[in-house]
Order: structure tokens, then C-alpha cells, then sequence
């Protein structure tokens, strides 16, 4: 089992990337619209199909699914619940970790090399970017140290400010995660 894996950060248009999977913070946020207009129709389909079969009608906070990727340059998807701060910053700060811990699980387990996250969180549900940092960097370190999991994650960050805030993170991280910025 490899615990160690390659972390960059840079800054880019998430639906372009080559990884294996990428990260679908799921709901009325720019990232997820732009993700299901790359990707067509049949993404959400088979995202409430596959909800449908857990019994569910939504995703919930912290909890993800892998769906394929349609028309994504990513051959998967795998949708997260993303917090919503200010339903209470306890509780969104576990489900962020959630969220980020169950796509390194979900990867793991579809054995895929790579997965890509965007700042999950951050726009719609206003998650402060440097607390979203430091969760989702630690989350991802942990997870991949004590389990292993891809070898390369990479985040996709919205600006350069976004990218120093991720990348200094990852400086207080785990010594087993190698950064590239």
C-alpha cells in the first residue's frame, strides 16, 4: 500500500482535467454547473439514479458517489455534499473533512491513480477559504497517509490568492505528502 502521494495546486478550469476523477462539490454552485454543462445530461441522470438506489433524494453533507464523467475530459466523477458555513461552522467543518475523506476513499477504492478536488465550499456556501484550505489539505494528507489512495491530487483553485492559501497549507501538512505548486 502506497501512504505517500504528489499534491499540486494550481489554478485552472476544473472540467478540463486529465485525472482520473475529478471532485463535483454537488448543488446550486458555480462548480457544479460548470462540471454538469461540460458533461451533459446524462451525469445528472445517473447521479440521482444512482441516488435513487441508496434511497435517497439528494446528496447529503460529507457523504459522496463516483458517477462516469459523459463529456468531461475525467473519465469519472465523484460528487460530494459540500457544508454550508453558516448552517453552523461545527458541523460544516466535519462534513468538509467528510467530504474530502469519502472522495480519497471512493478514488481508492476504483484504484484510481489521480483525482482532482476544486475549493469545495467556498463560493455558494461560504466557507472561509483559508479555514477550507487547511481542512481539505489535512483531510486528503491523513487519509492517503493512513489508507493510501491516488498518488497524485491535484486542487484547482479558482485564483493565485487560492492557490498560496492551499499550497501553505500543505506546508503544515503531513511530511508524506509531497507538494508541487
Amino acid at each position: 500500500m502506497d501512504t505517500t502521494a504528489e499534491i499540486e495546486f494550481i489554478t485552472g478550469d476544473l472540467t478540463l482535467e486529465l485525472t482520473d476523477a475529478i471532485v463535483n462539490p454537488a448543488g446550486p454552485g458555480l462548480v457544479d454547473l460548470a462540471i454538469r454543462r461540460a458533461a451533459g445530461p446524462m451525469l445528472l441522470e445517473e447521479l440521482h439514479w444512482k441516488l435513487f438506489e441508496r434511497g435517497e433524494r439528494k446528496l447529503r453533507p460529507g457523504r459522496a458517489i463516483v458517477t462516469h464523467g459523459f463529456g468531461l475530459a475525467a473519465p469519472h466523477v465523484i460528487h460530494c455534499g459540500p457544508p454550508v458555513y453558516f448552517d453552523g461552522p461545527e458541523i460544516a467543518r466535519a462534513e468538509l473533512v467528510s467530504c474530502h475523506v469519502e472522495a480519497v476513499r471512493l478514488a481508492r477504492a476504483a484504484g484510481f491513480a489521480s483525482v482532482s478536488f476544486p475549493a469545495i465550499g467556498t463560493g455558494a456556501y461560504r466557507f472561509p477559504m483559508r479555514e477550507a484550505a487547511e481542512l481539505a489539505v489535512r483531510a486528503v494528507s491523513e487519509e492517503i497517509r493512513a489508507h493510501g489512495g491516488p498518488r497524485r491530487v491535484r486542487f484547482v483553485l479558482p485564483d493565485r490568492a487560492a492557490r498560496e492559501l492551499y499550497a501553505a497549507a500543505a506546508n503544515e501538512a503531513s511530511p508524506a505528502i509531497r507538494s508541487a505548486a
